[in-house]
């Protein structure tokens, strides 16, 4: 179960994990590699860097947050990967954003080389990279020519040249509180009770209240958001679709809930097919939101039914109860943070394949660790974590 995006991506990760160690080693010959003797003054400057993966850019605001805390004077710049830039724009503490596109090599070539220029020129005083094991990253923070660079040491690779502060990668605590590991080191202690919610405004929760109008939902509905994708990439991560038309169907005929299926423009067909096998009736809102679009849907729901993947922080963020559903890879590193959320996980013995010390690539083709979590079992364990809407009850939805 291999698609020609998760083709591309095996082969843009085998590029960086090959060609990127040599890289590094060569650019770091012209710029220091020892930490200062310590700092005089607060940094002025500071990049933040993450290139990869919409749901750690959620989970990294609060150490966002958490930084701008500590260095409420500093201009705070962020680089990323233009996909991402949905949830960076509405960061307020962040001062700048660079975006690099990626498309093909040749469009992120240009967009590196049109970025630069002005990163350089910004003469930062700290560079701090969050990625766990792209060495893109890494050179991109070497490039800044920052005088004060932190970012991770990773055991199965080389990238700790790039820094003058690595930091040991430590495969084993919640992704978030890695990242605010890398916080502290850069001056900034962690802050209890630090905001993780993804900055909507009315125009987003219009957007959302308009779509489930134009589909007949009303407010006094319970919605359920079932996301049966896996973004564009990462196909092994996929409960099956018919599996999510079985739940969806249970979920709509018989807790009364409205079900909505959610993805992005990459993920229409996917939907369609859950749709399509379901026989109660679900709305497709597929491609149909933007990203904070969807973030608002999520605050809207009763809960987010969800493979590992982007949707399932996206949902927690904004205080929404979490149904995530792990394989390949585990939920002790990338699982919601919530308070009232369900996790399936198997553990075999195969899994997690998809980590950050393989780069995330896996040989994997079957996924037996998807294909295990069942139906009933998800179901069951729904319907007594979550008590159904008084309308339903009262209507008789939902009895045996």
């Amino acid at each position: 179960m291999c698609s020609g995006k998760d083709a591309y991506l095996r082969f843009e990760r085998k590029v960086d994990r090959y060609l990127g160690p040599p890289l590094v080693a060569l650019l770091s010959l012209f710029l220091p590699k020892r930490p200062a003797a310590g700092r005089s003054s607060d940094p002025r400057k500071i990049l933040l860097v993450k290139l990869h993966g919409i749901g750690n850019i959620v989970l990294l605001l609060p150490v966002v947050r958490q930084l701008r805390m500590r260095f409420p004077e500093a201009e705070l710049d962020f680089l990323s990967f233009r996909s991402n830039a949905a949830i960076l724009d509405g960061v307020e503490e962040i001062s700048r954003r660079y975006y690099l596109d990626r498309g093909s090599p040749w469009t992120l070539v240009r967009s590196i080389l049109r970025a630069f220029p002005r990163v350089r020129r910004r003469v930062y005083d700290l560079a701090v990279d969050f990625d766990q094991f792209a060495h893109l990253s890494a050179i991109a923070t070497l490039l800044t020519g920052a005088p004060e660079r932190i970012g991770f040491r990773n055991p199965t690779l080389h990238r700790h040249w790039a820094y003058t502060t690595p930091v040991v990668y430590l495969d084993l605590n919640h992704v978030s509180k890695t990242f605010g590991r890398l916080a502290e080191v850069a001056g900034a202690p962690s802050v209890p009770g630090i905001s993780r919610r993804i900055a909507i405004d009315s125009e987003d929760r219009r957007e959302v209240s308009v779509f489930l109008r134009s589909a007949g939902i009303r407010e006094v509905d319970d919605v359920v958001v079932l996301h049966p994708g896996s973004s564009e990439n990462l196909t092994l991560r996929r409960w099956p679709p018919e599996r999510f038309a079985e739940l969806g169907d249970r979920i709509a005929g018989r807790l009364g809930c409205r079900v909505v299926i959610s993805g992005g423009a990459a993920e229409v067909h996917l939907a369609d097919s859950v749709t399509g096998l379901m026989k109660q009736r679900a709305v497709n809102a597929a491609g149909r939101l933007t990203l904070r679009g969807f973030a608002a849907l999520c605050e809207s729901a009763r809960f987010v039914v969800s493979n590992d993947t982007a949707a399932v922080h996206i949902a927690s963020a904004m205080g929404t109860p979490v149904v995530g559903l792990y394989g390949p890879n585990t939920p002790f590193l990338y699982g919601p943070l919530g308070e009232d959320d369900l996790v399936f996980y198997k553990e075999l013995p195969c899994s997690p394949c998809l980590c950050n010390l393989t780069s995330k690539m896996s040989d994997c083709r079957e996924a037996r660790c998807m294909d295990e979590i069942g139906v009933g079992e998800v179901f069951e364990a729904i319907r007594a974590r979550y008590p159904l809407h008084a309308a339903a009850v009262s209507a008789g939805v939902g009895r045996a």
